[in-house]
């Protein structure tokens, strides 16, 4: 199953959604995209540590 972050959920205010296979994937994927739209300096355990906490299983569609 696919994971999913929102990244407004660690950056409040943002709309990004970041998709991947793995935890680690969804990771790298945030965190260019926080080095880049949030001009974030180096990375620390508690950015990091808050960004996996806020990943989750995405959930299938509903056939309707």
């Amino acid at each position: 199953m696919t994971k999913v972050l929102d990244c407004g959920s660690v950056f409040p205010g943002c709309d990004y959604q970041v998709h991947g296979p793995t935890d680690a994937e969804v990771i790298v994927k945030e965190l260019d995209h926080a080095h880049d739209a949030h001009e974030i300096g180096p990375v620390s355990e508690a950015l990091r540590e808050r960004i996996r906490a806020a990943i989750r299983e995405e959930k299938p569609a509903r056939a309707g």
